[in-house]
């Protein structure tokens, strides 16, 4: 049965299936509704191995739970009791496409929401970007979680897999501090970190009914502490990064999933921008994933006034707007995506790509 993708903005959800016959995935993305059975968590998400209709209490269906960044180790303001009071957050931008393909962006940083993760009083630094960007394609997704205001942010991830390596970096023991999360300072036996930096990866064990293997690549040009333990059957990891004053940050977040044996060799590869963006990649980024004949190729920015342009194999890329995408077969052209009002020119066989697809939730 296909379950089709569904914005939910009234009620403070979307509901994401990719209904591609590679790996079925879907996730729930939380808009509003953080806050009626636990923490108040706005654009946290799960991801479910199987579409789940919507509805549904996704019990034992999900594959990680509580997705999310946290700033300052705060925890969220409750979801509010009266239901005349702003609840939900913006679901900005919405695109579904034929193949299963889907595209979301939420926002929930006060400015241009009725209802903000970290209002202001809540942090040291006022929180003045809280927005999140999924692009889902099985068997892989593109999150981008972009964050500006407090002094230090943590992309915290629950997994029912336990971690079986880190790929670009090496763990050493960890000693949990009384400021650590109760969750951390619970698995001090298992507590491990480490600092890496540039492209590196998270390599879970296979996991469930079908035996799913799960890679989750950071493309971190200024590195993060990580800090993982054991929790339950499974394990958690936190991506932690101190800020030096309001430079903003970005979380740029490759998934990918593979069945049954070894997991496909892959390349990450972030590509330099001009006009260069902060150390952080806060105001745009650009990265290739390559894997066998395929080339994926990702692009995306805050500004859509300012024009980016990048190098990949002797081709110049032109770009402004939200995200663009370029799918290239043996390195050559095979198609192009332009999300948010993007404009991307590619320059190969001298064709020019500026049609954009948007649609904005009211």
């Amino acid at each position: 049965e296909v379950v089709y993708s569904d914005a939910l903005p009234q009620t403070g959800a979307a509901l994401i299936h990719d209904v591609s016959d590679k790996l079925p995935l879907s996730l729930y993305l939380d808009t509003g509704l953080s806050g009626r059975t636990g923490p108040s968590a706005l654009l946290s998400i799960e991801w479910m191995g199987l579409p789940a209709p919507p509805g549904s209490t996704r019990e034992g269906s999900h594959t990680a739970d509580f997705n999310t960044v946290v700033v300052d180790r705060m925890s969220q303001p409750a979801m509010p009791e009266s239901l005349d009071a702003p609840r939900n957050a913006l679901l900005a931008s919405w695109k579904s496409f034929e193949d299963g393909t889907t595209y979301v962006k939420a926002v929930a940083d006060g400015q241009h929401t009725e209802r903000a993760a970290y209002p202001a009083g809540v942090s040291k630094t006022p929180v003045t970007t809280y927005e999140r960007t999924v692009y889902l394609s099985s068997p892989f997704a593109v999150d981008l979680f972009r964050v500006r205001g407090g002094q230090s942010h943590d992309w915290i991830y629950h997994s029912p897999a336990p971690l079986e390596s880190l790929a670009g970096g090496e763990w050493v023991d960890y000693q949990a501090d009384a400021e650590d999360y109760a969750f951390v300072r619970d698995a001090a036996d298992s507590l491990r970190a480490a600092p890496p930096q540039g492209v590196y990866g998270l390599v879970y064990k296979p996991a469930g009914e079908k035996n799913l293997r799960e890679r989750v690549w950071f493309i971190d040009p200024v590195g993060s502490q990580l800090i993982t333990g054991n929790e339950g059957g499974g394990s958690f990891v936190i991506a932690r990064r101190e800020m030096e004053g309001d430079e903003g940050d970005l979380y740029a977040v490759f998934h990918e999933w593979s069945a049954g044996g070894a997991a496909p060799d892959i390349e990450i590869t972030q590509l330099a921008l001009d006009p260069p963006p902060n150390r952080r990649g806060f105001q745009a980024v650009a990265f290739t994933v390559r894997s066998g004949s395929e080339t994926h190729i990702f692009l995306s920015a805050t500004n859509p006034e300012v024009t980016y342009t990048a190098d990949y194999h002797n081709k110049r890329i032109v770009f402004q707007g939200g995200l663009g995408y370029i799918h290239l077969q043996n390195d050559a052209f095979a198609s192009m995506r332009l999300l948010d009002g993007a404009n991307l020119r590619y320059d190969t066989h001298g064709l020019n790509f500026a049609t954009p697809l948007s649609v904005g939730v009211a």
